[in-house]
């Protein structure tokens, strides 16, 4: 948790001053940082507030995430963006993010995770409609040895007009 990031979530301003008094109270939050910019709190607090979220405001949680996943990618801070993007069902924002950071992620012998985002995507119907991410993945897959998914990958692309198409 950040203040700048509160407030971008939650629409408001004030949340460092929030942020800080909850760190001075000693109220599970700690800082994470000398500056006390960033902060964090107990994982099982966090699944209590999430429960109590989705009980109250059910409809309100996609926004959320949504705003987060904004505030992290202008905040360059992709992998972030993924996570709340997903949680979010925002499928152009997972796919644009993952055509940036897709290739040096596995390059950096991160593999299960753009595996994953490739998973999610595909799940969500994502690989059809984005042919860039599409070969992404089936490069990595070819790379990785799985030849099925990369060839059911690129199947994905070979019928649009899209630059990368020809490649196949």
């Amino acid at each position: 948790l950040s203040g700048p990031l509160c407030d971008a979530v939650l629409e408001t301003t004030g949340s460092e001053r929030v942020l800080q008094s909850l760190v001075q109270s000693n109220l599970l939050i700690v800082p994470l940082d000398r500056v006390r910019e960033w902060h964090r709190y107990h994982h099982m607090f966090q699944d209590l507030l999430q429960a109590e979220l989705r009980l109250r405001e059910p409809r309100a949680v996609e926004g959320l995430h949504r705003r987060a996943a904004k505030w992290f990618e202008s905040n360059g801070q992709p992998e972030l963006a993924i996570h709340h993007a997903q949680a979010a069902g925002d499928v152009p924002r997972v796919a644009r993010l993952f055509e940036r950071i897709g290739r040096i992620t596995y390059s950096t012998g991160r593999s299960d995770t753009v595996f994953a985002w490739l998973d999610w995507l595909e799940e969500q119907g994502g690989l059809a409609s984005h042919p860039a991410a599409s070969s992404l993945g089936a490069l990595a897959a070819a790379l990785d040895g799985d030849a099925l998914r990369s060839a059911r990958l690129l199947d994905l692309i070979a019928d649009q007009s899209h630059p990368l198409a020809r490649l196949v």
